[in-house]
């Protein structure tokens, strides 16, 4: 593979965004891993020693050196283009992730919500801080910066996600408890008449997220079992229907995406006995 070095790297200037990585600074990683290959092959040069056969010694050795000189030379040139690489400096740079990185998503069937930096592929939420060399899935710092690679991870966690078990009933369960507690509480402060009124997701949401400790249960994680409750339940529970409302202050509730993969925002829960004149029989 022959590199061909642009004006920028034949002057020693800087190399700046995805495009010159992609096309002068991967390359160069790739033909010294090339070579690094080539160099581990010769593992079976401890062997030969039992084997004593100078003619087979003598050859790897001499290889071992010309693989081991070739080494340094790719390695200092790749160190050389790496030092002087900035991914995205400018407007431009983090512009070309951002292309980069909408388009693997469309590879994948990604649904991409937001702009550069922050992202939303249910319920995973991304942060580009490229500023600072570092991508956060979920508030977690992965370990890769290509836009390739950080869709690659949102499509791996979020199969992961959808082959983790889920028990509706146990989640109801879970949420209906949340739901009474508030209400009691509402009680003892004196509001009686809200206690039988809908609770806000995101105060169940805390009571559900003591119990992992904190980070332990994300938000975006619970939208994301609200979701696969509202599409594998009839969400009816000791006779009782709980009945999930939209709201438009998506600041003030849980944003989920909905069965249908309409994206929306819930705000509170209700439950109903099922029957009554509140039952409309819809979730």
């Amino acid at each position: 593979m022959v590199i061909v070095l642009d004006q920028n790297q034949e002057n020693g200037g800087p190399l700046t965004g995805l495009h010159q990585f992609d096309e002068q600074v991967a390359p160069a990683l790739g033909e010294l891993a090339k070579i690094l290959g080539r160099l581990g092959s010769l593992k079976a040069l401890g062997r030969q020693a039992e084997l004593l056969h100078p003619g087979d010694i003598e050859k790897q050795l001499q290889e071992a050196v010309a693989l081991c000189d070739q080494a340094r030379e790719r390695a200092l040139a790749a160190r050389d283009l790496f030092g002087r690489f900035r991914l995205a400096p400018d407007e431009e740079g983090q512009a070309q992730w951002e292309r980069a990185f909408l388009k693997q998503c469309r590879e994948l069937k990604l649904a991409v919500e937001g702009e550069f930096p922050t992202y939303r592929i249910f319920p995973i939420e991304i942060k580009a801080d490229l500023g600072h060399a570092q991508v956060l899935v979920n508030k977690r710092v992965v370990r890769t910066l290509h836009p390739k690679a950080v869709a690659a991870k949102a499509a791996r966690e979020i199969d992961r996600l959808n082959k983790e078990r889920f028990n509706p009933n146990q989640f109801m369960r879970a949420l209906l408890r949340a739901y009474r507690l508030l209400g009691a509480e509402m009680q003892v402060d004196g509001r009686k008449k809200e206690a039988a009124k809908k609770q806000p997701l995101k105060r169940i949401h805390d009571i559900l997220a003591l119990r992992t400790g904190p980070g332990g249960y994300s938000l975006s994680q619970f939208a994301f079992d609200i979701y696969r409750l509202r599409r594998d339940s009839d969400l009816v529970i000791e006779g009782q229907r709980l009945v999930f409302d939209s709201t438009r202050e998506t600041k003030d509730g849980v944003e989920a995406t909905l069965p249908g993969l309409r994206t929306g925002a819930l705000g509170a829960l209700e439950v109903v006995p099922v029957g009554s004149d509140y039952d409309d029989g819809q979730s």
